[in-house]
């Protein structure tokens, strides 16, 4: 009896194509789409520090609206993560806790642009809403570095 190795390398080989093709086109998305225009007045919206997850992932991430309406993520100064060629920022959204629970949203942001300092995204409409979160994904290892849980500022009275 003769076993079938190629079955196997075939099936691999299309999951590969797909897999990649996803990335393509999610890229492609995220770039080409508009900028999101937000209502009300423009100052900080919600904040987050970051969690590490598998790799030392910390600082602060801040999703702020400007005069224009436009909703902006900000990496601050302080922010530092595992650098790579393969590192992705992404907005998500838990059912439950963030640390336990299952994810149910997660859109792509952008490429990262280094491992530390200030960095300037912008966001989707999404990211106004309460409960998101900001990801730290590394593509070649399939893991989050680390995830800033969003809170909603506080108003000044």
């Amino acid at each position: 009896m003769r076993k079938q190795v190629r079955r196997p390398r075939l099936l691999v080989a299309i999951l590969v194509v797909a897999v990649l093709g996803g990335l393509a086109a999610g890229i492609a998305v995220a770039r080409g789409g508009s900028k999101a225009v937000s209502k009300g007045p423009a100052g900080v919206l919600s904040q987050g520090s970051f969690r590490t997850i598998t790799w030392g992932t910390t600082g602060t991430a801040t999703v702020v609206r400007d005069s224009s309406g436009n909703l902006r993520l900000r990496l601050g100064k302080g922010f530092t993560t595992r650098r790579g060629p393969d590192v992705w920022v992404y907005l998500a959204k838990y059912e439950g806790s963030v640390w336990s629970g299952k994810r149910v949203e997660w859109k792509l942001i952008g490429h990262l642009r280094r491992g530390w300092g200030k960095q300037v995204y912008d966001l989707p409409a999404e990211a106004a809403r309460p409960g998101m979160s900001i990801a730290i994904f590394c593509g070649e290892c399939g893991r989050l570095s680390g995830i800033a849980q969003l809170e909603p500022a506080r108003t000044r009275t």
